[in-house]
Parts: C-alpha cells; sequence; structure tokens
C-alpha cells in the first residue's frame, strides 16, 4: 500500500514520453523506464530466456548503456519530428547493450537456452544457416557438413548450447515463421506452408496444429484484427 500525497499518481501510467515528478523538491535523481513488448506467440525469442530481474552495475562493459541512455533522456527531453522512429530504434538498441553488458560474465546462464549459441562458434554458425533458409530440406547431416563438422559433434554440440536438436530448432522456427505470416494475413496457407519448407498442406497443418493447438486457417481467424 502507498501512502502520501502522490499516492495515486504514483500508480497511474503515464502516457509515453511524459515526465511524471513525486514531490515538489528539486530534482536529484531521473529515472527512464523502457517497456519492451514481443510477439508472444513465437517461442524463439530472446526475452524468455534472461531472468525476470537483470542488474548491471556501472563500470567497465556499459559504456554503450550509458551512450544510449543519454540519447533516449536527450530524445524525450527535446522531442522533434520522427521522434517515435528514433525512440524505438533507441529501444531495440538498449536491449542489445543491455546483453552486451550482462551476458559476458554469465556464460552458464545461457546453456540451454537461445542465447547458449554464443558461447559456441559452431552452434552460432548452425543457427545462422537455419534462419536464412529455413525452407530447406536440413537435417543434421547435411547442417553439419555445410559447417565442415561430423553429424556426432553437431548433434552433441547443438543440444548442449541450446538445450534442442537442430531439427527441433528448426521445426520451432519454421512454425513460429508461420505463425507470424498468418498472423499478418500476407499469402494463402499453401503459400506459408511453402515458405516454411512444407510442400505439403497437410504435413504443413499437422506440423502447426501440434505447435499452436489450432489449424493454420483458424488461427490466422483468430489473430487477425478486429
Amino acid at each position: 500500500m502507498c501512502r502520501g500525497p502522490f499516492a495515486r499518481s504514483k500508480f497511474e501510467v503515464p502516457e509515453p514520453g511524459t515526465v511524471t515528478r513525486l514531490g515538489t523538491t528539486p530534482v536529484r535523481t531521473r529515472l527512464v523506464t523502457i517497456f519492451y513488448d514481443c510477439d508472444h506467440t513465437a517461442r524463439t525469442q530472446v526475452l524468455p530466456a534472461l531472468p525476470d530481474l537483470l542488474h548491471i552495475p556501472g563500470g567497465d562493459g556499459t559504456e554503450g548503456v550509458d551512450d544510449i541512455v543519454r540519447l533516449l533522456t536527450r530524445e524525450l527531453a527535446h522531442p522533434q519530428f520522427a521522434g517515435t522512429a528514433v525512440l524505438d530504434n533507441l529501444v531495440d538498441i538498449m536491449l542489445i547493450q543491455l546483453l552486451r553488458a550482462w551476458l559476458p560474465g554469465r556464460p552458464g546462464d545461457q546453456r540451454g537456452t537461445w542465447l547458449g549459441m554464443l558461447t559456441d562458434p559452431v552452434v552460432h554458425q548452425a543457427l545462422q544457416h537455419l534462419h536464412a533458409d529455413p525452407a530447406h530440406p536440413w537435417t543434421t547431416a547435411k547442417l553439419a557438413a555445410t559447417l565442415a563438422v561430423s553429424r556426432a559433434t553437431l548433434a552433441r554440440r547443438f543440444p548442449a548450447a541450446i538445450g534442442q536438436s537442430p531439427v527441433a530448432y528448426l521445426t520451432q522456427w519454421r512454425m513460429d515463421l508461420a505463425a507470424a505470416r498468418l498472423r499478418g494475413g500476407s499469402g494463402s496457407v499453401e503459400a506459408v506452408a511453402a515458405s516454411v519448407g512444407y510442400l505439403s498442406v497437410p504435413a504443413f497443418s499437422r506440423a502447426f496444429t501440434r505447435a499452436y493447438g489450432q489449424a493454420p486457417g483458424r488461427f490466422r481467424s483468430a489473430t487477425q484484427p478486429a
């Protein structure tokens, strides 16, 4: 419970870019808050791999964070044209700078999550190939050959880094791409299926239903704006 002359205003959510003042004394501390949202239907993303609270103390490695905070505060204090575009991009860069400052000293926290690819260059390269061409008929053997490593090596290192086999990750990535394209309303179900490597619509529908609990057409109807 909050008591005091500003109890009510403390819990009101201001409009983006507005300034909230607590009390009447001269300003001694300025807080910049950022709300970062993401596609909640996608399983292949960074935010779920992070703990609920990250503490990044000032010091070496945080210069990038400091720079972005200064740019954000300047943009909020002195709005100009195209301010929304600038702020949106600065928030994206802020997330990257926070991760750059937080991750190097915590390799153990990354293992078994999508961020685990940062600890293994072979897995990192494998993911780059899967992301660049998800429709390609990848197998663990084909991916290993592309990377010039043995199938056994990739089959061992890939799940050790991110907690999934290459084929399981590829299927999840394909379904996330398909969900985004279906929700965006671009192209038929057949076109979406082909774009993520499925020549058979029934096979795509079965895979999508396993991943999202409903058929592609029903998912598209349920996620379209009213």
